[in-house]
């Protein structure tokens, strides 16, 4: 997915899960900083883009510390949350995210393609259902 569907799906995220969306859409780019070094290795684990920053053991991690340290939830919830948005999008594309601690094998259900018209349709679909999910109470 795209950065700017990323931001959308993690800020629904944010307001369906009743966290601030503003650090939910932080937790929702967080796993895009191997864009930096991802492009020059490929295929590896550890330093390639949808490596390891794509794995849903550090979203699960960041729950922990949030439910674990109490005075940092606030903080770290939205993030964990954001973080899991971000996954679930990505599982949606054809490339998907790692299924254990390698690169391959990976999951994805094969919906679309990274900067699709589908993608940008499925995002702006999700955002409106949670804006009237959210607010027609």
């Amino acid at each position: 997915m795209t950065k700017k569907s990323h931001i959308l799906i993690g800020f629904s995220f944010g307001l369906l899960f009743n966290v601030n969306p503003l650090l939910s859409i932080v937790g929702s780019l967080i796993p895009d900083v191997d864009i930096i070094w991802g492009r020059y290795l490929k295929n590896n684990f550890w330093f390639s883009h949808r490596g390891f920053t794509h794995h849903f053991i550090i979203p699960l991690f960041l729950l922990f510390l949030a439910v674990f340290y109490e005075n940092l939830g606030f903080i770290l919830l939205p993030i964990s949350i954001g973080y899991f948005s971000h996954l679930l999008a990505d599982l949606l594309t054809i490339n998907g995210i790692p299924l254990f601690f390698s690169y391959y094998p990976r999951i994805s259900l094969k919906l679309l393609k990274t900067g699709s018209i589908i993608e940008y349709f499925i995002t702006f679909s999700f955002f409106i259902f949670t804006i009237f999910f959210k607010f027609s109470k």
